[in-house]
């Protein structure tokens, strides 16, 4: 499973300790810089990627070990696309698609009216499984898939 976006690693910290062979990827140096002393012994499963290159994601997957023809079984995007351009979730669906059998994206959907920080992309939950279908979509606020 890759996290993208994972920020200081805390859900692959907690899946890697499950039993799940969890990898995670952040764009931020400072975060992955973090997760390196939060981490402990996970700390080597999370490293720097962008979520919008499919050469940077083809070397992520490189680096947890897959080759060829192998893919993630799931990725998952924790909230990264709301922080996207449309440009930006373009390819980012892209590149993720092409390392993974299936994709899980988390948002937090925007509130219809409401205000919101300019630098985010909001959208309401259909609209966000609008543009990301067929990937799955979870409701972060509702906790729905």
């Amino acid at each position: 499973m890759l996290i993208a976006g994972c920020g200081y690693g805390y859900l692959v910290d907690e899946l890697r300790k499950s039993g799940v062979g969890a990898w995670g990827c952040d764009i931020a140096p400072w975060a992955t810089g973090q997760a390196a002393q939060v981490l402990g012994q996970n700390a080597q499963f999370v490293g720097q990627g962008d979520i919008t290159s499919a050469a940077s994601m083809a070397t992520v997957k490189s680096q947890a070990g897959l080759r060829n023809n192998q893919r993630f079984d799931v990725t998952v995007t924790e909230d990264v696309l709301t922080v996207l351009t449309e440009a930006e979730i373009t390819a980012a669906l892209q590149a993720v698609r092409g390392i993974s059998s299936t994709v899980l994206h988390m948002v937090t959907p925007g509130v219809p009216n409401a205000e919101h920080h300019p630098d985010l992309n909001w959208k309401s939950i259909a609209a966000w499984r609008s543009r990301c279908a067929p990937d799955v979509v979870y409701d972060v606020e509702q906790r729905t898939v």
